[in-house]
This record gives C-alpha cells, sequence and structure tokens, in this order.
C-alpha cells in the first residue's frame, strides 16, 4: 500500500459512516415530525400493486384501517397520482405543492375493504414509534449491536484493514433498519419515501458490498485482492450498476409508476443471494490460503459463529415448525442469536486469544450433531409407531422412543465424537493405520531424502499440524532437510535415535496456542520417531557416502593433475635432454673417445638422478615400504627413524600378537598415512614424552558381517588446543577415513595429552 494511501481511506470510511448514520437520523426524524395514519406497508410482504397499496394496521397503534385494507387515493387523489409527483424534479417539470397534514387532521381514504370500495374517515395522530419498536425490536438490536461493535474493534485496531472495513457494515446495516419501519400510504405524498428507498436499497446493497470485502481481507488479504487492485472498487460499484440497470429495465417495463415501485425491492434480491455466496467462498478460500496459525485461528471463530448461527436456527426455528407446525421463538429472538457474528469479529480480531475456539468447536460439533441426530430420530420413532398401530394415546410410543434413543445415545456420541476428532485433529486415534500407511509410502520412495517429505507430510496430515520438519545431526551442528508448512518460532522437538545414538530431530509445531499435544498425539509422534532415526541414519550415511565420493573424484584429478606435471615438466624434458646428448656421444666416439667416455659418465648420473625421481613419484601413488616389507614392518622401521630424532618422544606400535589380517591396499595405504600423519603432528605439536600407537582389529555392530582396523594414536602431550582449528593434517586423516567410509575421531585423553582413534571397514569378519 502507498505511503498516505491508509490515511485517505480510513477518512473515506469515515465519511461514509457518518453519511449512512445521518440519512437513517434524518428519515427517523422525518418520521417523528410528520403525522401518520397508524398502519404501514408491511416490510417484507408485497404491498405495492398498480392500483394502490396495501396496508397492515401496527400493533397497539390507533388507526381508522384495518390490516388487508387497499389504499387506492388520498384526499380523493389516487396513489399513482401522488407517486408520479414523487418523480416530477423542478426544474424539469412543476411539481405540484406538497400537502401540509397535521396531526389531528382528518383525511378522506378511498379503500378497497373486503372486495367494495369505500371512503374512510382517517384522522392523523402522532407516529407511533414504540409501537413500531416492540413489533421489530430485534431487528433494530442486532443493526445496532453491529454498528457498536464495529466501532469499538475499529476504536481499538484502527490499523486494521477489516476493523474500518466492519465499521462500515456496521453503520450500513444500521441505516438499512429504516425498512423495519416501513412505509405509509401518507409517505407517497412525500420525499420521505425516497429517502426510504434510498436507505432500504443503496445502503443495504453497501451493507453486502462491506461483507464480501471483509471476507476478502480478513485476517489477512486475499492474494487476488494484492495482486489486482480494481477487485475491492468493483466489489462496491457492481452491485449500483446493476441496480441502475434493473431501474431502467423496470421503468421501461411497467404499466404505471406504482408497478415500477413494485419491483424495486425484488431486483435486489439476486444481487444480496450471489454477495452472500461469493463472499462464503472468500471466506473459505482466505482460510485455505492462511499459512500462520494465528490467521487460522480468527477465521475459525468466524465460521464458528457462523455455525452456531445455523445450527441453532435449525434447532429452535425449523425443528419446531416440522414438529408442532409454527415456531416457537419470533424473530426478534432470532436475531438475538444473530449477535455472535458481530461479537465473533470484535473477538477475531481484537483478542483471538479470548476462548480456546478449537475445544469449543470439538464439543459444539459433537453435541449440536447428536441433538439433531436425536431428535430426528425421536420424531421418526413415534410417527412410524403411531402410523403402524393406529392408536389414540401415544405415551407409550413416546417411552418406547425414549428408551431406544437411550440405547443408541452412547453409541451414537462415540461414533460422532471419533469424526469430529479426525476432521480436527486428524488421525491421531488410530496410530496403527498412520505407521502402517507411513511404512507403504516409505516402500515407495526411492531417493533417501524422499522418504523424509514423506515422512513430514504424513505427519503434518495425520495430525493436522501446522508445521512438520526433520532435522539431521552432522558434527554437532543440525541441518534442516525436511520441512512441511512455515517453522514457528520454537517447535515441539522429538530426538531421532538410531542404536543409541542420536542422529536428528523430529520437529511439529502443536495446533494453535491453546491446543497443545496431546498424549495420544506424543504416543504416535513417538513411534514415527523411532521409525525416523533409522532412515535418517541412511540419509546420512548416504550423504557422507556421496561426499566421500566427490573427495575421492577430486583427489584423483588432482593426482592426475600432479602425476601429468611432474612427467611434463620433470622427467619429459629429461628424456628428451638424453637423447640430444647421445646424439653428441655419437659424434664424438669416433673423433674424441675420451670426451664421449666423459659424458657417458655424465649421462649416466643423470640417469640416476632420474630413476630416483620416478621412485618419489611412485611413493606418492603407494609407498614402496608397504609392498617390501608389510603394513607393519613398514611401520617399525619408519617409526624406528623418528625415534632416533634427539627430540622426539618414546614411539611404541603395539599390534596383535598374531598380526593382522591380510588388508585391502586402499586400506593399508589409508593406514600407513593416517599414522604417520598422527605420529608426525606428535613430534611438532604435542611436547610429548611417550606416543603409543595401537592397531588392533575389532568386530561390527552385532549381525553385521563387516569388521574395522581400529587404529589408537595416544600422547601425554599438551592436548588440542581451545579452541581447535584444524590444520591441514587433521584434515587429511579425517578424509581419507571418511573416504573408505571409516571414522576418524580427535579428542582429548583422559588422562592427558591426545587422542586419535580410527576406525576403518575391512573384509568381512573371520571366525
Amino acid at each position: 500500500m502507498r505511503a498516505g494511501s491508509r490515511p485517505r481511506q480510513t477518512l473515506i470510511t469515515l465519511l461514509i459512516v457518518a453519511l449512512n448514520i445521518s440519512l437513517f437520523s434524518l428519515f427517523v426524524g422525518l418520521r417523528l415530525t410528520q403525522p401518520a395514519d397508524g398502519a404501514r406497508l408491511q416490510p417484507g410482504e408485497p404491498a405495492i400493486y398498480a392500483d394502490g397499496v396495501i396496508v397492515t394496521v401496527i400493533p397497539d397503534a390507533v388507526s381508522d384501517l384495518q390490516s388487508g385494507d387497499r389504499v387506492a387515493a388520498i384526499e380523493h387523489r389516487s396513489i399513482e397520482s401522488w407517486a408520479e409527483a414523487l418523480l416530477c424534479l423542478p426544474p424539469l417539470c412543476a411539481a405540484p405543492p406538497r400537502p401540509s397534514w397535521q396531526v389531528g387532521d382528518t383525511l378522506t381514504y378511498t379503500v378497497v375493504r373486503a372486495g367494495t370500495t369505500r371512503q374512510i374517515p382517517v384522522t392523523l395522530h402522532a407516529y407511533p414509534l414504540a409501537a413500531n419498536l416492540r413489533q421489530d425490536w430485534g431487528a433494530m438490536v442486532y443493526a445496532v449491536a453491529l454498528f457498536l461493535t464495529g466501532g469499538f474493534v475499529f476504536y481499538k485496531r484502527p490499523d486494521v484493514p477489516a476493523a474500518g472495513v466492519q465499521l462500515l457494515g456496521g453503520s450500513a446495516i444500521l441505516g438499512a433498519t429504516t425498512w423495519s419501519f416501513g412505509l405509509q400510504a401518507l409517505d407517497f405524498a412525500y420525499p420521505v419515501f425516497w429517502l426510504h428507498r434510498i436507505t432500504t436499497g443503496g445502503v443495504y446493497l453497501l451493507f453486502w458490498a462491506s461483507v464480501l470485502h471483509f471476507t476478502l481481507i480478513f485476517p489477512n488479504p486475499h492474494r487476488l485482492v494484492q495482486r489486482y487492485r480494481w477487485i475491492v472498487p468493483t466489489v462496491y460499484t457492481a452491485p449500483f450498476l446493476v441496480l441502475t440497470i434493473a431501474l431502467i429495465g423496470t421503468y421501461l417495463a411497467a404499466s404505471n409508476t406504482l408497478d415500477w415501485f413494485a419491483h424495486l425491492g425484488p431486483d435486489q434480491n439476486a444481487t444480496v443471494t450471489a454477495y452472500l455466496l461469493l463472499s462464503v467462498s472468500a471466506l473459505l478460500a482466505n482460510y485455505h490460503n492462511q499459512s500462520d496459525t494465528v490467521s487460522r485461528r480468527q477465521i475459525r471463530v468466524v465460521v464458528y459463529a457462523l455455525s452456531v448461527n445455523a445450527v441453532l436456527g435449525i434447532l429452535l426455528w425449523q425443528v419446531p415448525q416440522l414438529i408442532y407446525g409454527e415456531q416457537k421463538l419470533s424473530s426478534n429472538n432470532i436475531a438475538l442469536i444473530g449477535l455472535l457474528l458481530p461479537v465473533s469479529q470484535a473477538v477475531a480480531i481484537v483478542r483471538y486469544r479470548l476462548w480456546d475456539i478449537d475445544i469449543i468447536i470439538n464439543r459444539t460439533a459433537v453435541y449440536g450433531l447428536l441433538s439433531l441426530l436425536i431428535i430426528g430420530l425421536y420424531v421418526v420413532l413415534v410417527g412410524v409407531m403411531g402410523a403402524l398401530f393406529e392408536q389414540r394415546t401415544s405415551l407409550v410410543y413416546s417411552l418406547l422412543a425414549t428408551g431406544v434413543v437411550a440405547l443408541l445415545f452412547q453409541p451414537l456420541r462415540e461414533r460422532l465424537q471419533h469424526m469430529v476428532n479426525r476432521m480436527m485433529y486428524g488421525e491421531r486415534d488410530t496410530p496403527y493405520q498412520v505407521v502402517s500407511r507411513l511404512g507403504r509410502q516409505l516402500e515407495q520412495s526411492a531417493a533417501p531424502e524422499d522418504l523424509l517429505d514423506t515422512i513430514t507430510r504424513t505427519v503434518a496430515e495425520a495430525l493436522k499440524l501446522p508445521f512438520a520438519g526433520i532435522a539431521l545431526l552432522e558434527n554437532a551442528a543440525l541441518t534442516m532437510l525436511s520441512e512441511y508448512g512455515m517453522r514457528p518460532a520454537e517447535p515441539l522437538v522429538l530426538p531421532l535415535i538410531y542404536q543409541r545414538e542420536v542422529v536428528g530431530q523430529l520437529a511439529v509445531a502443536p495446533r494453535g496456542p491453546h491446543d497443545p499435544l496431546t498424549e495420544p498425539d506424543m504416543r504416535l509422534l513417538e513411534d514415527i520417531a523411532h521409525q525416523t532415526g533409522a532412515v535418517v541414519h541412511a540419509v546420512r550415511l548416504n550423504r557422507d557416502l556421496q561426499r566421500s565420493r566427490e573427495r575421492l573424484v577430486i583427489r584423483l584429478e588432482e593426482e592426475r593433475r600432479r602425476l601429468r606435471r611432474d612427467l611434463h615438466d620433470g622427467l619429459g624434458p629429461t628424456l628428451a635432454g638424453y637423447t640430444l646428448r647421445l646424439d653428441v656421444i655419437l659424434d664424438l666416439i669416433d673423433s674424441d673417445p675420451a670426451q664421449a667416455k666423459e659424458q657417458i659418465d655424465a649421462l649416466k648420473q643423470q640417469t640416476k638422478e632420474t630413476v630416483i625421481d620416478i621412485r618419489r613419484l611412485v611413493y606418492k601413488l603407494r609407498p614402496p615400504a608397504l609392498d617390501e616389507l608389510g603394513l607393519i614392518e613398514a611401520l617399525y622401521t619408519h617409526l624406528g627413524q623418528m625415534n632416533r630424532a634427539s627430540s622426539a618422544p618414546n614411539i611404541t606400535l603395539i599390534v596383535p600378537p598374531d598380526g593382522l589380517p591380510s588388508l585391502s591396499a586402499a586400506v593399508e595405504v589409508a593406514a600407513y598415512r593416517i599414522i604417520l600423519e598422527g605420529v608426525t603432528n606428535v613430534l611438532h605439536h604435542a611436547d610429548a614424552s611417550t606416543c603409543q600407537v595401537l592397531l588392533r582389529v575389532e568386530p561390527g555392530p552385532k549381525g553385521s558381517p563387516r569388521a574395522f582396523l581400529c587404529i589408537e594414536i595416544i600422547d601425554d602431550g599438551v592436548g588440542l588446543p581451545e579452541p581447535l582449528h584444524a590444520g591441514v593434517g587433521l584434515v587429511s586423516m579425517r578424509e581419507r577415513a571418511l573416504e573408505l567410509s571409516g571414522e576418524c575421531t580427535i579428542e582429548n585423553n583422559p588422562g592427558g595429552g591426545t587422542r586419535v582413534r580410527v576406525n576403518l571397514p575391512i573384509s568381512e569378519q573371520m571366525n
């Protein structure tokens, strides 16, 4: 939203609100200052016809008319003539003078009563406002409550767009309550007729436009509203454009002015119905598009109020109509139930955490549906028994029906509770089905990373959670590998364990601030976490293998590059030089044999140096000592040379008495390089007096056919510095171990000094 647009919209909203209240106040003021005949055109019923208007006497009001009278003329001037005068606007035409009737005047009404036209003297009285309010107080209370609620919300949250729209809708419905006052036959002689039409037509349509606008931006603007700025203006202009077209169309098709007036109200019903359906659709769509829990809870508060209104309307209005043939509550009482809607809107915008709304919805849904089923079952049983046996007394049938209902009450309640729980909390009551379905889905997933996505999606959908995620623990750091939904600030964390080792975490978010995870939820999550630990371990191994392969490829390429450089830049030019020197020697053999002999001796010495260079290249590929002496003897030889240094610690090599099994070339090279690198680090950095190198074979995990060559390098030096910055040597040892899917740990020794432990997988265990 551009800077300054929000205050401008607020100002426009307040101006329209003031206009709506002014129109309502003006209508009520005119109604109180003008005389009345004690009858009105009944709101909501057809009352205007081409030949006159049908009136209904207001209860407790003084009137010389009777309900059902068709008023055709007042003071011998037809209602049609009075209506035509309403369309005469100066200076387009010369309008006849308006009557100046006063309270106490007696007018002659031409009415059709019981099929007979009569001239009835009617004495005018003050307008019976109190009698009118006693009859239709519910609509007025509802409108005032909606307006006051909108004003309160706007006062508390003027920065929330939905608050301004709610205030606009409240003022519109209050302005449109002139409908409950109705028109009088006398109003066709005064401009108050147009004021009534403007409020009950235009202002009423404004209310429904604000309702649709509210659902489009509550609690956050729908993405369509954000993308297309023209949607909101269209919401407000479309109904008035339709109204204008309807006015023109009905005017051209009407037989006279009264016939045109008769069609002004019904034509807006289609627009209202369309806006009502669009509002419901927008509210549901906006709920579906909300990603955070707070916004969804705000919408659920409003949806809950609408649902309660619908259920109570059925129980208190429709069901009594079916059983007794009449309503037991008046429309005024039903209007009081409708007050839940404005209250819910206020709670959703101002304090959405006031109630634990999910629990209320759960209980209301269960017992509301249960009540409907019980009432329906009771009515059907009594009706069927009465029809079958045709006896006068229904006491026995009522008792039998009550007994059947009592027997079915608990099973019905349990089934409904299970259905509602599944709808609100997912499948926490059927953990076996969740685990079984998860197992089938894991079997269908090929890549390990896809397995994690399957688990998070299943957890979130099965328990109706807003978030689920799986993090991998590597090198004492957590890496989130899979997420479903929006991560909260402080999720609930469950450890993922594989063979007593924590390999990661399963993070989930509760359904809401006041809806923590229950014991059944936690049991299901723990079962899923138990299975997920093995999957995360497999993912970690797969990632380690991938990294090892990448490092191996990099090392191979670097080794190829080094060999190419050494051969091309060193050995190649040297051998080319030998060819030239041999040509020189050939030329000297006959002419100067002594010089040729000297050249041959020099070439021989260079050839020896070249052989040394070739051995150096070969040694970098694989130490020759391993092929000549074997791993253990090569280590004895090399470590012995280190021991002879004046500043060297006492280096001891400890091997099993029966030696080591046959090792692969890769394991031999890795062990040899790691040990030499580790001992070199001790010489340069440890300041130690002793250093032990231990070699042994250890079995793998129970049931595993693999064994491990365990290497330990232990010194009594100064230990590792804090903080530890791994140098080239330490990194090289770890990389050589990981290349073979092994492990390398470097830590301070409890007895002092440093301890390096390396496990390298070797061939299958030998008995």
